[in-house]
């Protein structure tokens, strides 16, 4: 499978707020961002959220309004995470075990919930998708969305990787917009299923160690590749081409950004 994917726009989100602004506000071991924790689309729609699934909501709110011009509903998402919503579903099953009941907390508890809410939060209806495993991955959600979109059920797709501590103090998460059809002379992603790509890319290049990224990934490690990625698409910049490599992926390995 060797495929390009237009890019409309790319986010990064930490449980303080976004971007650098969110970084600075995690290293400095401030407040939670309550945009962040409580997306305003989800009010009267979300009783309980956890912290992976508001990432994801958060993030992919954002990105709705770089695909203008797309319908909601062939607009979806792809969520990957290794433990996703783990706090409130070991809170749930907790209270089961106990003999409690607790409706609330129920209906938040599948995993799907994540890609479910966030699809909620940035108002499509397209396919959704949470992918969940220590190997799940930007690579994999990539080439669930490129399959998604190849097959005709979307025109385009929010797709990321949500990390959170199992204690749900630190998380972050890294979302893209990508199209089906790339516009010209904008960024592109070029997926391939073997660790080659284009000649002359260089590797991704990593946050400078004692950065208060380097200290985010330190904590989840899952994040560094889709993070260098997205920070590399930063706001309207493109920087110079460069690839990311994904070995645990099971289908999409290598993803060069390039221009279309």
């Amino acid at each position: 499978m060797i495929t390009t994917l237009g890019v409309a726009g790319a986010v990064t989100a930490t449980l303080h707020g976004f971007g650098a602004e969110g970084l600075a506000a995690m290293a400095a071991e401030g407040p939670f961002d309550r945009a962040v924790m409580r997306p305003p689309s989800l009010k009267g729609k979300v009783l309980e959220i956890d912290p992976a699934t508001a990432l994801s909501a958060a993030a992919c709110a954002r990105l709705r309004p770089r695909m203008e011009g797309i319908a909601d509903h062939r607009i979806g998402i792809v969520v990957a995470s290794r433990i996703g919503n783990y706090q409130i579903l070991n809170s749930f099953s907790g209270k089961v075990r106990r003999g409690g009941r607790s409706p609330v907390q129920f209906s938040g508890s599948g995993y799907n919930v994540c890609a479910g809410v966030a699809a909620m939060a940035a108002g499509v209806n397209g396919p959704s998708l949470a992918l969940a495993g220590g190997s799940a991955n930007l690579g994999d959600a990539l080439g669930v969305a490129a399959f998604d979109m190849l097959r005709g059920d979307a025109d385009a797709m929010i797709v990321g990787v949500v990390a959170v501590e199992p204690g749900g103090k630190v998380g972050a998460a890294t979302f893209l917009a990508v199209t089906a059809t790339p516009r010209t002379g904008a960024p592109a992603l070029r997926l391939a299923t073997e660790p080659v790509g284009e000649v002359g890319a260089e590797p991704a290049t990593l946050p400078l160690p004692g950065t208060a990224a380097a200290s985010l990934l330190a904590r989840l490690p899952e994040l560094v590749m889709p993070f260098s990625l997205v920070m590399a698409l930063d706001g309207d910049a493109f920087l110079e081409p460069g690839h990311f490599d994904f070995p645990d992926a099971a289908v999409v390995r290598r993803v060069d950004l390039t221009h279309a």
